[in-house]
């Protein structure tokens, strides 16, 4: 789509992804999202793809994030380093990262970036995954850079405290009314954004559907530990230790709404 180009950086992310995607934004003002990689080599890559677009005539403007993991700012600090251009994010983002942060991001403003297409932004801020994870949405087309709320491979990790699996689907649900195609920090555009996000919470409504019937099973209570093998049987004991982490963001969810009580490490259903 034209003013938006992506560009995948190889990164120590989690499997089954092995890059992240950084984005470059417009058609003459540039923003730069997520440059998510250290490597030498993928930062000399990164840089030519920004040389190419001066030669054209383009400008970079800025370096914005979607939110403060390591696989999404690994190349940050040079980058900032020898091009010295300003870093946005929002403030829960800002207030971890290794570099100044000029422009602080809140929710539902714009920027517009000026060039032959002019294009406008909407910042939605989107916590769950990260409490200050943001996602940017072209105004025209709907295209909206999703960071880590969604994939194009695999699932997103929810991990307490920092994440939080209610406001996760919640901004599911918000995002649906605000987007088209979706842009992802790992693997390929969603050009049907909405199904995915449909499809998203479809999966995240049974995997928490699994959580109550193990509960179910165990009346006088569990231990998460417990929970995993029969919560995450359809997945490999590989990944059983990321499952571990959102099966704890399920539990905090149900116990939140007083579906589920924790008396120690052991959790079992709120009796009615």
């Amino acid at each position: 789509q034209r003013g938006l180009q992506v560009i995948p950086l190889k990164t120590a992310t989690l499997p089954p992804a092995t890059h992240t995607n950084a984005y470059l934004l417009g058609t003459g003002d540039l923003v730069l999202v997520d440059p998510g990689s250290g490597d030498a080599e993928e930062l000399r890559e990164l840089m030519e793809r920004l040389r190419h677009r001066e030669a054209e005539g383009c400008r970079l403007r800025a370096i914005a994030l979607t939110h403060h993991h390591g696989d999404h700012i690994g190349g940050l600090a040079p980058l900032v380093q020898t091009l010295g251009v300003p870093v946005w994010a929002h403030p829960r983002t800002a207030d971890r990262l290794p570099v100044a942060v000029q422009r602080l991001l809140h929710d539902e403003e714009t920027f517009t970036l000026d060039g032959p297409l002019p294009m406008t932004f909407e910042v939605l801020h989107t916590p769950g995954h990260a409490q200050g994870h943001v996602c940017f949405v072209e105004q025209r087309s709907r295209a909206a850079i999703v960071g880590d709320m969604v994939a194009g491979v695999g699932t997103i990790v929810i991990d307490p405290p920092e994440g939080d699996m209610g406001e996760y689907l919640r901004q599911l649900q918000r995002l649906k009314t605000r987007i088209g195609s979706l842009w992802p920090a790992h693997g390929p555009i969603i050009a049907d954004g909405v199904a995915k996000l449909d499809e998203y919470l479809t999966h995240r409504a049974w995997r928490e559907s699994k959580v109550i019937a193990a509960l179910e099973a165990h009346p006088t209570g569990v231990a998460v530990e417990t929970l995993v093998p029969h919560v995450y049987d359809d997945v490999s004991e590989f990944v059983w230790p990321l499952a571990e982490r959102n099966t704890v963001a399920i539990l905090g969810k149900l116990v939140a709404e007083g579906r589920v009580q924790q008396t120690g490490a052991l959790f079992q259903l709120t009796r009615r």
